[in-house]
């Protein structure tokens, strides 16, 4: 278990723990021991990436939010997500928020972290939202199984644009649009 009160912990749980964090400008992601760098994706430290993360911040009520997923002192797997409005995605509600991306070391995929993650996401938060959507390439066979594994479906195809990767549906997509509703 790991001590840091920008850590908020969510649940522990078969000896691992879930920790939601809440980032600021100076903080955009948690940034201590536990984290291996060099095996992240590399986008995820490029300028274009952090004006991103930063734009998520100001463009959007409360920022966003990441669950980190630690074992053994060790962070394994994050998922970053947001509330949803107008400039992420298109014709979303009130209470809708969006899955910015999930990320899981290399050495733990394929044993159902992921989908850990994002039914931890869905159901432990508390969140109050009506959808909850994430965007998946349509090659990424991994990760719609997971979406679907969790209780997402296709609403349709749609496009991030470069600059500000607000999400547009559209026939013939380069990706899919992924919605999970509330119970």
């Amino acid at each position: 278990m790991i001590a840091d009160k920008r850590l908020k912990l969510i649940k522990s749980e078969n000896g691992m723990n879930y920790y939601l964090f809440q980032p600021s400008l100076f903080s955009l992601y948690y940034n201590d021991k536990g984290f291996r760098h060099e095996e992240e994706p590399p986008h995820r430290f490029s300028l274009s990436h952090k004006l991103h993360m930063m734009w998520y911040l100001l463009s959007v009520r409360g920022g966003y939010s990441i669950l980190y997923l630690e074992k053994d002192g060790e962070m394994i797997s994050y998922i970053v997500f947001v509330k949803a409005n107008n400039r992420i995605i298109r014709n979303c509600e009130k209470n809708d928020y969006y899955t910015i991306f999930l990320w899981t070391y290399p050495e733990h995929r394929g044993k159902g972290i992921a989908t850990l993650m994002s039914r931890a996401m869905l159901q432990d938060l508390q969140l109050n939202y009506k959808h909850f959507y994430k965007t998946i390439n349509k090659d990424n066979v991994s990760s719609i199984r997971v979406a679907e594994k969790c209780g997402f479906s296709v609403e349709s195809e749609c496009v991030k644009t470069k600059l500000l990767h607000t999400i547009q549906r559209v026939p013939n997509g380069t990706q899919l649009l992924y919605s999970y509703s509330a119970k």
